[in-house]
C-alpha cells in the first residue's frame, strides 16, 4: 500500500503545471519521496513549470526551469490569516490567466493574500485597485 501512495502522488505530481505548497507541505512531500536535495530540479523537469512556495510573513520563492527568485512579504497590519492562501491562489489563477508574467504573478498574488490578513476572517473583500495600491506603496521589486 505504501508504495501504491508513493506511485499516485508522484503520478499526481507529473500531472501538475503550477505548483503551491507551503514550506511544510514541500517538505513533508520531498521526505516523503525520499528526494530532500533533487525535489525542485525532479518535477521541474517532470512537467511543473513554476513552483511557488509561500513562506507566509516571509515571502514567496518561486522557481522556473530556468531562474529562481524571491518576492518579499507586503507588510501590513495583519489581525487574521484566515483565507491569505486562498487569496494567493485567486490572485496567481487571475494572473496566468492574464498572461502575467510569473514574477509579476507572484507579487499580485503575494499582495491579494497580505491584503486579506488585514480583514478579520476570511471573506474580507478588496478589489484589484486596493491590490495595485499595496504594490505601489513599497519600493517596487519587479
Amino acid at each position: 500500500m505504501f508504495n501504491c501512495n508513493i506511485k499516485r502522488l508522484i503520478s499526481v505530481l507529473k500531472q501538475t503545471d503550477v505548483f503551491v505548497p507551503n514550506e511544510s507541505e514541500i517538505n513533508k512531500i520531498k521526505n516523503r519521496l525520499n528526494m530532500n536535495n533533487t525535489f525542485n530540479k525532479w518535477i521541474l523537469n517532470n512537467g511543473t513549470s513554476y513552483i511557488l512556495e509561500k513562506k507566509g510573513s516571509d515571502g514567496v520563492k518561486v522557481w522556473t526551469s530556468r531562474e529562481s527568485f524571491y518576492i518579499p512579504s507586503y507588510k501590513v497590519k495583519s489581525i487574521d490569516t484566515s483565507g491569505a492562501g486562498d487569496s494567493f491562489a485567486g490572485g496567481l489563477i487571475y494572473c496566468l490567466i492574464n498572461n502575467y508574467s510569473i514574477k509579476e504573478a507572484a507579487a499580485f498574488s503575494s499582495a491579494c493574500g497580505a491584503i486579506t490578513t488585514t480583514f478579520e476572517g476570511p471573506h474580507g473583500v478588496f478589489t484589484i485597485d486596493d491590490i495595485t495600491e499595496l504594490m505601489q506603496n513599497r519600493e517596487e521589486i519587479l
